[in-house]
């Protein structure tokens, strides 16, 4: 999902990272971007994809979000299009090194793991909230906000162990008193009413 059929795509794996996995996504990118523009005359052609997204973030208008989405994704660059582990590229090694415009530098997956680990906080908050999401079978809403930072908090206080996410939603009152849809619009219910009062359904 995150790379075309015959080369990675590290703008969309470090943007999964930021959706998924921390929960900050960038900002919508402008409406003309997508397009890689063809170098400038006199200008050497890109030596591998890299170059060529590299020279597309230079661009104002798209290297603010780039810049905080591209070196999450060239860490993962020992992972090909079909997640294969390799250490070469076309013959040459390959470049998993990032930096972030925090200056954080970080080389492979291993130290991008550090990297997360270093917003436990944000990692935390987003996957309660993606956690919650699924059990309640819905969007998070406003009013879930206190639910989320309660269990994030007692989460963090309990060595960040994964029993307590499961604890505080299934406690939470969101969970314990949300509506069963299939329940509210009984359709078996409703269509033996019918055929017992053909005039039942339209009550």
């Amino acid at each position: 999902m995150t790379s075309h059929e015959s080369r990675t795509m590290p703008t969309h794996r470090g943007l999964w990272i930021l959706e998924v996995v921390l929960g900050t996504p960038p900002p919508p990118p402008p409406p003309e971007a997508g397009a890689f523009a063809a170098p400038e005359e006199g200008a050497p052609e890109p030596k591998n994809f890299r170059e060529k997204l590299e020279m597309h973030a230079s661009d104002e208008s798209c290297a603010g979000c780039h810049a905080r989405i591209d070196p999450l994704g060239f860490a993962l660059e020992n992972f090909d299009a079909i997640g294969a582990w390799r250490t070469e590229e076309n013959g040459d090694p390959v470049d998993n090194a990032g930096e972030l415009p925090t200056g954080e530098k970080f080389t492979g997956f291993a130290e991008l793991r550090e990297v997360i680990l270093s917003r436990k906080d944000r990692f935390t908050r987003n996957f309660v909230t993606q956690l919650l999401q699924y059990a309640l079978g819905r969007e998070a809403l406003p009013t879930d906000r206190g639910t989320i930072e309660l269990i994030a908090r007692d989460v963090e206080e309990n060595d960040h162990r994964f029993s307590k996410v499961i604890e505080g939603i299934v406690m939470s009152r969101a969970f314990r008193h949300r509506t069963n849809l299939e329940s509210v619009f009984d359709t078996d219910s409703l269509h033996a009413s019918a055929d017992a009062d053909p005039g039942a359904s339209r009550k």
